[in-house]
């Protein structure tokens, strides 16, 4: 997997490797913005046209517009200035937050009616990176599809937000099962996918991040990650891994520990910076507006998400690996049932406070971590949780209703024999979760 970020990466990369793309036809996944306008109510008809008009979210059309003209420009950049033969999927479908076996479907009969066989661009948020990833998974396992041998298969991820940030890191896409009610990963081994022919496009120019801190649940702007709950994650991911490789020292190498290294001090650090900015100016929406006008912090926000999903498991139990991440157990199993008010980066970072404190309950994970990784786990005991608690997510607050723990712990276990993965601790889940519900 290759990695730029880099003000008009993407121009810069079609223009180095446009003789890869012209003998055949590219498949273009792009996401949809949600309305920034709120659903109307079922009984609108009934009021008169007096009713006062709805305020417009001026920060929320913005970021929606980002991501939308992102999408539109990256169309133009491979149809029209390159003249390449593409074909559009999702750019008017998928607008929510997950793919599901259904737009897999479309899009590999799609590509299968237009000739697509080696080259598909993903471009937009999370879903639409999951998608192009599955559909990329299929083709190169799929004969029919990936027929052409003569070129060199490859996918192109471009995300214009930090959820696909995130999915483009990870080894495998996240999908919606609308009858289990659940997330499953793309079944395919991940040795069917050349990790090679990966690129990663970050144009830092392009990149929609939400310029506010809180707002309120089930709410436009509710339903997206901020740059904290973001961050958050990041480090969830990093710490639950680090308290993994304790346990299962034998599935475990040096990269996995760089990766952790690297994802803690690009989020303590980027978080420092925001916080401070914050300070300075008494106000938590301005300090994020002027401290992501400072390149530096965007890109080391960009990299914190870039290791933490590479260092997303899922337990596959055919590779030995190490077993599913944490978030990865909670989200697959509960989100999309019993958190729905939440996405899967705030879900992931209410998770922070309860991770914290039973980590504690595992033996010698402090003594085995580096200097430097124990300072960040001090300031974040320290400084987040004892002194900034109120940016951290609630995990009660994206719940529906009060979930019965024991509940939500046999739906993590079935989930897990549902998908085939190994979800090492049961008890350690449980004991995050409970600790996180009654924060």
């Amino acid at each position: 997997m290759q990695l730029s970020i880099r003000p008009s990466a993407v121009q810069a990369f079609l223009s180095k490797n446009i003789s890869k793309f012209r003998p055949t036809t590219t498949l273009v996944v792009s996401s949809a913005a949600p309305s920034s306008s709120p659903s109307p109510s079922p009984l609108s008809h009934s009021l008169d046209k007096k009713s006062s008009p709805t305020k417009i979210d001026h920060p929320l059309q913005k970021f929606h517009n980002q991501i939308s003209s992102h999408s539109k420009a990256v169309q133009f950049f491979t149809s029209m200035q390159h003249n390449l033969k593409t074909v559009q999927y999702g750019d008017n479908t998928l607008t929510s937050s997950f793919p599901t076996q259904d737009n897999i479907n479309q899009a590999m009969d799609l590509m299968r009616r237009m000739g697509v066989d080696n080259s598909i661009i993903g471009v937009g948020n999370g879903a639409a990176i999951d998608l192009a990833k599955a559909c990329y998974l299929n083709m190169t396992k799929n004969s029919d599809i990936g027929s052409n041998q003569e070129q060199q298969q490859q996918l192109v991820l471009i995300p214009s937000t930090l959820g696909g940030i995130l999915a483009s890191a990870s080894k495998r896409s996240l999908i919606l099962d609308v009858h289990e009610e659940a997330l499953i990963t793309s079944l395919l081994s991940t040795s069917s996918c050349r990790v090679d022919d990966v690129h990663v496009l970050v144009d830092t120019k392009s990149l929609a991040i939400p310029m506010w801190l809180n707002s309120k649940r089930n709410t436009p702007r509710g339903n997206l990650p901020t740059i904290v709950d973001a961050l958050l994650a990041s480090l969830v991911i990093a710490i639950d891994t680090q308290c993994t490789i304790q346990t299962y020292s034998s599935f475990t190498n040096e990269n996995q520990q760089e990766l952790i290294d690297k994802c803690l001090q690009a989020g303590v650090s980027c978080l420092q910076q925001i916080l401070s900015s914050c300070d300075e100016l008494n106000d938590y929406d301005s300090g994020i507006i002027q401290s992501l006008a400072n390149n530096e912090v965007k890109e080391s926000a960009l990299h914190a998400l870039f290791y933490a999903g590479q260092l997303l498991s899922f337990g596959d139990l055919k590779n030995d690996s190490l077993p599913r991440s944490m978030p990865l157990a909670m989200s697959s199993a509960l989100l999309p049932k019993y958190f729905p008010h939440g996405n899967w980066m705030t879900f992931t970072g209410s998770f922070l406070p309860g991770l914290i404190q039973c980590m504690d309950e595992i033996d010698n994970v402090r003594s085995n971590m580096t200097s430097s990784n124990v300072a960040y786990l001090d300031w974040i005991q320290e400084e987040l949780l004892r002194n900034r608690g109120g940016i951290i997510p609630s995990l009660s607050s994206l719940a529906e209703g009060a979930p019965d723990v024991n509940e939500l712990v046999t739906k993590i276990d079935d989930n897990g024999a549902l998908l085939r993965c190994n979800d090492g601790n049961i008890e350690f889940l449980e004991r995050v979760l409970m600790s996180s519900l009654n924060r």
